[in-house]
């Protein structure tokens, strides 16, 4: 019950970083200066945010099961931890872009589905983390 729960509110948080990163689109460049790429990732990102509204309603987890065995789970945590390391190196590379001038709009819609992925490893490494516990009791 608590690992469905806990997958429903990654699946909202997912959600949310996606269309959080096409709002910062929509704030930062002027719609009327998009090309077709631009409403192609943004549409990208708003499509992939409904459907993990979806998952979130239906109680299904976009992440996948677990290993099974203590050695898996740790593996898979380190794996977890040097992702997130990662997607943060990623993440302030684009905000040095945005601070510098050269943001695009669909730069918006990347960083979303980026800090998205980011909060789906970061929900992983805490499922791993209470499965461990449990193993260790």
């Amino acid at each position: 019950m608590a690992q469905k729960s806990a997958s429903r509110g990654i699946s909202i948080g997912m959600g949310v970083a996606a269309l959080a990163g096409v709002a910062l689109s929509l704030l930062t460049t002027p719609v009327a200066d998009w090309e077709f790429f631009d409403w192609l990732f943004n549409g990208v990102a708003v499509a992939f945010a409904v459907a993990l509204f979806i998952f979130a309603a239906l109680g299904r987890s976009p992440l996948g099961s677990l290993p099974t065995d203590e050695h898996g789970l740790r593996r898979t945590r380190v794996l977890a931890i040097f992702a997130i390391a990662a997607f943060g190196v990623v993440l302030l590379l684009f905000l040095g872009a945005g601070l510098t001038g050269s943001w695009d709009p669909q730069d918006g819609a990347v960083v979303g589905l980026i800090a998205a992925a980011a909060i789906s490893v970061a929900g992983r490494l805490s499922l791993i983390n209470r499965a461990l516990e449990s193993h260790t009791r």
